[in-house]
């Protein structure tokens, strides 16, 4: 499929014909893209790894960004490219890091200015609403649907009767 359906060359030897080609451009409707339209998937403005101390390499990954697409079920598994597919603990919602509305912001002195980064750590800890957290009866298993049969398509050797039955048989 083409993302644009009525392809064209254009030269660009007068104004006339930019202008045929800015209209061109804007006659052009995108075909949507079909992955984003059937999956949930996220723009990530932040990554965090916290690992236990006790499980060694283990630990949780906390990705802070904008969810986009279809709705994200915490008992649904997800996939990191590179990486495979992982469970959710939950899901959460901190404040909006970019708000359509600023807030007006009051002046504030030298002493206030040196505590803004420690004041802001406590007031997101705060914001957090939890959204969704996993139900273990529902939420689905990392073992995968078509294990792997050792056995299944393994060639065995043929029988003597086989054999001369072969060779007994025009080519």
């Amino acid at each position: 499929m083409e993302r644009f359906p009525k392809e064209k060359i254009y030269t660009l030897d007068s104004a006339q014909d930019a202008i045929l080609l800015l209209r061109h451009l804007g006659d052009q409707k995108l075909s949507s893209i079909r992955w984003r339209d059937t999956r949930p998937h996220i723009l990530a403005r932040s990554v965090n790894f916290e690992p236990n101390p006790e499980q060694g390499l283990l630990g949780t990954l906390k990705v802070s960004g904008f969810l986009r697409g279809r709705p994200l079920s915490v008992n649904g598994l997800i996939h990191i490219p590179g990486y495979g597919e992982f469970q959710m603990k939950e899901i959460d919602s901190p404040p909006d890091p970019c708000p359509l509305k600023s807030h007006p912001r009051k002046k504030k002195s030298k002493a206030d200015e040196m505590n803004i980064d420690e004041d802001k750590d406590q007031a997101m800890d705060e914001d957090i609403n939890v959204l969704e957290v996993v139900d273990t009866a529902k939420q689905e298993s990392l073992q995968a649907e078509a294990e792997m049969d050792p056995m299944e398509g393994e060639q065995t050797w043929p029988t003597e009767e086989e054999m001369a039955d072969a060779e007994g048989m025009p080519c």
